[in-house]
């Protein structure tokens, strides 16, 4: 058969046309300019849970949802404007409204519609054409999430809720393993989220989606042991397919996307793309949460010493400010102010290597003798900083600050090197009408009065008269 024979093949019949139309995946709806449905397509009812037949006559507003309806009136409204101002204009159809359309069990579907206008069709009403759009919409609120720094679950929410507005009758859950063997879970069916685990169920095709990263697997609920077979199928499941999103580096493992069905066939074997595509964007999101985690915490810390830096250092001082101006009430606080003790000729002597070194097991020291709600800052160079808030008095920071002179003046051993450095303090108290920003300039008053008195001790701004 030559090529000249399909072009002279015979064209559809009306009935074929009409077939078409009818059982397009995406239906066909047409409306009048009052939202009355004067014709609708079979496949309708796989999208509204309504027949054809009982649809026709009815408002199609009726399947909105409440907080859809505003934007589907003015986009009826906008359209018949267009048909009354455009009638000798070229023909046009373009993207209508996304829509909540609700289902026979008070569910929500979110749909795109699509619309040819009169002026293009020459019929007497709209042609709709009504598609799912839950996936891309999930997608675009996953996005919009990420952009508004929400929450890791939030994110991995809208990313199931794609794949699960492209699955029919699915749920999906997603875990991650952050050591070990326990699989946590983020996002997933409720009942399901601790019954999972990453070693378990050797043997099982859920243990080869392990073994095989990157690999959709796939089997009835009844292959998986008890108890998880018992509590899935108490859901209602038949299938749990599984895909295994390898590690983004050596500190996380990886993540498992799960796709609990309720559907009596498998996953079919077309939608493992979305499945990797959703894989995809798990790792994605967990890459960015990971870059978010890392953003945040160079913003506060000190790379040196993992302590907080000097800006974090400061704001929790403004907040103490904004607690003292919204509490009228007693706050007991205290700033210690602390600089070590003959450290340059450390650096001199053996180089700013050894040096580093120095400040990180000072740091560690600092960390031991504090409290875990005290705030520990690496101010810069070798100037440290504690806020102490909750005290039991001003005695209990007067403590803190001499065992921590005792404790930063015993030896360490540095590249082998026995090292000594010594540490000032100087404290200042939270007084009546004190703003707690000029605090840690109080302190640094007393911290100059303890190095002026020797070094290796230190001296409190109210025993001073600062």
């Amino acid at each position: 058969m030559g090529d000249d024979d399909n072009l002279t093949a015979p064209p559809f019949t009306d009935d074929d046309v009409r077939r078409i139309v009818e059982t397009a995946v995406n239906p066909f709806v047409v409306i009048d300019g009052a939202g009355t449905v004067v014709w609708a397509g079979l496949s309708v009812h796989d999208i509204l849970g309504v027949h054809s037949a009982d649809l026709v006559g009815t408002s199609l507003l009726e399947h909105v949802a409440p907080e859809s309806i505003e934007h589907a009136v003015q986009s009826l409204a906008a359209a018949s404007d267009y048909v009354r101002e455009r009638e000798d204009a070229a023909g046009w159809e373009g993207m209508g409204p996304v829509v909540q359309v609700l289902t026979p069990g008070g569910g929500r579907v979110t749909c795109s519609v699509a619309v040819a206008t009169p002026v293009r069709t020459g019929l007497q009403g709209f042609v709709l054409q009504i598609r799912r759009s839950d996936g891309a919409h999930a997608l675009e609120s996953a996005l919009v999430a990420m952009g508004q720094d929400r929450p890791l679950g939030d994110v991995m929410a809208h990313v199931a809720a794609m794949l699960e507005g492209e699955l029919p009758a699915a749920d999906v859950a997603v875990y991650r393993r952050y050591g070990g063997a326990k699989l946590d879970p983020v996002v997933g069916p409720t009942g399901l989220l601790s019954m999972l685990d990453a070693a378990a169920f050797e043997g099982t095709p859920w243990h080869t989606a392990f073994t095989e990263p990157g690999t959709v697997v796939e089997h009835r609920v009844e292959e998986l042991p008890a108890p998880l077979r018992g509590i899935a199928a108490g859901h209602g499941y038949r299938w749990m397919g599984a895909l295994v999103v390898p590690p983004t580096d050596d500190e996380v493992g990886p993540a498992a996307l799960v796709i609990w069905s309720r559907h009596q066939f498998p996953v079919h074997v077309f939608t493992h793309e979305r499945i990797h595509r959703a894989g995809s964007l798990v790792g994605l999101v967990i890459r960015w949460e990971r870059g978010r985690q890392a953003l945040q915490w160079a913003a506060t810390h000190d790379v040196l010493t993992d302590l907080h830096n000097r800006s974090y250092f400061l704001d929790e001082l403004r907040h103490l400010g904004i607690t003292r101006a919204t509490d009228p009430g007693p706050i007991s606080a205290a700033v210690l102010y602390l600089d070590l003790d003959d450290f340059k000729p450390v650096n001199d002597a053996h180089g700013h290597l050894v040096g580093d070194h120095v400040l990180e097991e000072v740091a560690r020291r600092l960390r031991q003798c504090v409290r875990p709600s005290d705030v520990v800052a690496r101010l810069g160079g070798d100037e440290f900083a504690i806020l102490c808030r909750g005290l039991d008095g001003v005695d209990a920071a007067e403590r803190l600050a001499a065992r921590l002179v005792d404790d930063v003046a015993q030896p360490m051993i540095v590249d082998s090197i026995e090292l000594r450095v010594g540490l000032s303090v100087g404290m200042a108290p939270l007084q009546d009408g004190d703003d707690p920003i000029d605090l840690l300039g109080r302190a640094d008053f007393a911290l100059r009065t303890a190095k002026i008195d020797g070094k290796r001790r230190w001296r409190s701004a109210a025993s001073n008269g600062v």
